[in-house]
């Protein structure tokens, strides 16, 4: 028993842990040789080390997090004790149960026995519980308040802790409440599939302004990531065949561009995966751990759809290409550092066409504004046309709301 616990976190790691295909490009018997940057760090992990804090400053993809998760499989075998174990978010630990610690307690004999099968009735092993004899390990996301403190740890795995949500958070979104720039929309982007609604909100969230938490700060955008990812790589698979104009939808790509964000902008690959209960689902997972330019994508591409580019179709660029000729940024307009000033509003041709009927101004309770003379301009028949002979756009009209009869008031196209 002595010797047991004597035993070091690598040399238990050489005896018994096996690498799955799951959560590894090299599967099979774990080898300190191919990482051994890594042996002195586990070694400080061990029970009998004097370390009380192990802290590892790494790079991507540097084998830090199958290091911990060496050391999870050794205090469930010869340290038995509550383990809590913190991902960024709670999906991120949900995802991380399936691809990391599912795969370790299955593929690795010494902990197959000391975990219940999932599927085993009151087996105490679920996607963020996994009991063994002596001990129990919990896995949560930092940005649970709830799951971080519900329960006595003895030992704490804190991973990608670059990535943990907190003050910092909310200290973004009190700068956002300070610029009160309406061209700006607070996105956060959530796992899921919604085809329906992929921008959802927006729904008021805390801010810290001047040190100081303000309850319902901001207004948040919910983004489903899944759906916008599907939706570029939909897009980045069309191809044009012997036509020379490119297809509704095609990926345009400046000259110059490196290689390297080319394949950020491919960094994840949509997967079948089957949950704790049998069932197929798919979820997107990272092929390169840096993908900043497909989220910048899909950002950008929820943006287009908040202003209203899906609902309206072509009648939105049309309207979005004659704002654009109507008032050009100018290079004076840009500032040498700072926020880029807003553009002049354009210039609308004087309305000669008065709209009849409902419409019409009475009494002054309808005042018109430059937003609905342009519309009315825009809108208005052609010259040389009668009503008689030239359906009224405004005669179809049975609303003034530009959620439901016009596009969307042309401030907010910049």
């Amino acid at each position: 028993m002595l010797l047991r616990h004597l035993l070091s976190v690598s040399a238990w790691a050489e005896q018994h842990r096996i690498l799955s295909s799951r959560g590894s490009s090299e599967p099979g018997p774990w080898r300190t040789a191919r990482a051994p940057y890594l042996r002195a760090i586990m070694d400080a992990l061990s029970a009998p080390h004097p370390a009380r804090r192990v802290v590892f400053m790494k790079g991507a993809q540097t084998g830090g997090t199958e290091a911990g998760n060496n050391w999870l499989g050794y205090i469930l075998h010869h340290v038995p004790a509550p383990v809590l174990a913190v991902q960024p978010t709670v999906e991120l630990a949900k995802r991380f149960s399936r691809q990391r610690i599912d795969p370790l307690l299955e593929e690795t004999p010494a902990l197959r026995e000391r975990v219940a099968p999932s599927r085993a009735r009151d087996s105490g092993n679920t996607m963020l519980s996994k009991e063994f004899p002596g001990g129990i390990l919990v896995l949560t996301g930092a940005n649970s308040a709830v799951g971080l403190g519900s329960m006595p740890a003895r030992f704490l795995f804190l991973d990608e802790i670059d990535a943990y949500p907190g003050r910092d958070t909310a200290a973004v979104y009190g700068h956002l409440r300070r610029l009160h720039d309406p061209r700006i929309a607070p996105t956060k982007g959530v796992d899921g599939w919604n085809r329906a609604q992929p921008v959802q909100g927006p729904t008021p969230v805390d801010a810290l302004v001047d040190g100081r938490k303000l309850r319902r700060g901001l207004k948040l955008w919910t983004v489903s990531v899944s759906t916008w990812k599907a939706d570029l790589y939909r897009r980045l698979w069309l191809g044009r065949g012997d036509a020379e104009a490119f297809p509704p939808g095609w990926v345009h790509l400046p000259q110059g561009i490196e290689a390297g964000w080319v394949k950020q902008l491919v960094a994840e690959q949509l997967r079948t995966v089957k949950d704790r209960r049998g069932f197929a689902r798919q979820e997107w997972a990272k092929l390169r751990e840096r993908n900043e330019a497909l989220d910048c994508a899909v950002l950008a591409r929820a943006a287009l759809w908040l202003l209203g580019a899906d609902r309206y179709g072509e009648r939105f660029w049309a309207q979005l290409r004659e704002q654009v000729a109507n008032a050009p940024l100018q290079q004076s307009d840009i500032p040498a550092s700072g926020n880029v000033a807003p553009p002049p509003p354009p210039q609308v041709a004087p309305d000669t066409h008065r709209p009849r009927g409902w419409l019409a101004p009475r009494l002054g309770w309808l005042q018109p504004t430059s937003a609905t003379r342009s519309w009315a301009g825009a809108m208005a028949p052609p010259s040389g046309a009668t009503p008689s002979t030239a359906p009224s756009p405004w005669a179809r009209a049975r609303s003034p709301s530009p959620a439901s009869s016009s596009l969307p008031w042309p401030a907010r196209w910049w």
